[in-house]
């Protein structure tokens, strides 16, 4: 038979064998494989491939490991979809890697994921701020998905992220980012006072983010540690209400119209700058 002919049969029998493989084996896109389904596939496509132009190997040979290979493939899913431990040893399962709002360290460790990397897969998700992540799982197949706080659910929906600043890495695995406390006008020795608030120590601290608000959220190597929430907004809106409670009491206290008015004019203004300052945060 001519070399042209043999490559031409070879070929198409290669494509009709992985056009049955793909219709009995693959049920699902590549993009949701594990590696070691990914590993798989590719290794049928190259020995359909090789066998196709390599006209050394003998046609049998070529059609016995394309035959064993497949045979392997069918095998290992069939008694993956029989035992959940063998299903788990060959595929793996998902990983926690945040959990109750915390970066699993660990986790992210065995899965060779770093901090930024993390973030990355965020904001493919649009989160931006791993502070509002309650919990996190890596796939198998490297995809995150991402549980949200229950108090961040409605805001996200409400506000898009181009209308807010987008929030700054400022540390990174226990490494203060110079460049980025530049980008919002701040220190290291800002940082370190925030860090003090909140009694943490800089070489505790795995991730450190400024958000829209200026407020520093951090989270730290050792998971078991309380941490102190920011308090700059709570404390802000607590103030405009005493404002607002002084000024109505005020307006009542005088008997002057034109001092009241005053007064009920300067208690607008406030409402309306405290309600402005609320349609912004949510």
């Amino acid at each position: 038979m001519p070399g042209w002919l043999e490559v031409t049969v070879r070929t198409i029998a290669a494509l009709v064998s992985l056009f049955i493989i793909s219709k009995v084996v693959v049920k699902k896109p590549i993009g949701e494989s594990s590696f070691l389904e990914f590993a798989l596939f590719t290794g049928t496509v190259m020995i359909a491939a090789i066998s196709a132009v390599m006209l050394s190997i003998p046609p049998v040979l070529a059609l016995l490991a394309l035959v064993i290979w497949t045979l392997s493939i069918v095998s290992i899913y069939f008694i993956a979809i029989k035992s959940a431990s063998f299903r788990t040893f060959f595929f793996g399962k998902g990983t926690a890697v945040i959990q109750e709002g915390k970066i699993l360290e660990d986790a992210l460790n065995k899965q060779h994921i770093t901090g930024d990397e993390l973030l990355r897969k965020l904001r493919q998700k649009d989160i931006f701020r791993f502070a509002d992540v309650e919990f996190a799982l890596l796939e198998t197949n490297g995809e995150l998905n991402v549980l949200l706080k229950d108090e961040k659910v409605q805001v996200i929906k409400r506000k898009s992220v181009k209308q807010s600043k987008q929030p700054e890495t400022v540390i990174a695995d226990g490494r203060i980012l110079d460049e980025s406390l530049g980008n919002r006008g701040l220190n290291r020795d800002w940082l370190q006072t925030e860090l003090a608030k909140q009694d943490i120590s800089l070489e505790n601290v795995f991730l450190g983010q400024i958000d829209e608000n200026g407020d520093l959220y951090v989270d730290v190597f050792d998971d078991s540690l309380q941490q102190v929430e920011p308090v700059t907004l709570p404390l802000l809106k607590a103030q405009i209400h005493k404002v607002q409670a002084d000024l109505q009491s005020y307006a009542l206290d005088t008997n002057n119209p034109e001092v009241k008015q005053t007064y009920q004019w300067c208690y607008n203004q406030i409402t309306e700058a405290y309600l402005t300052l609320k349609g912004d945060l949510h």
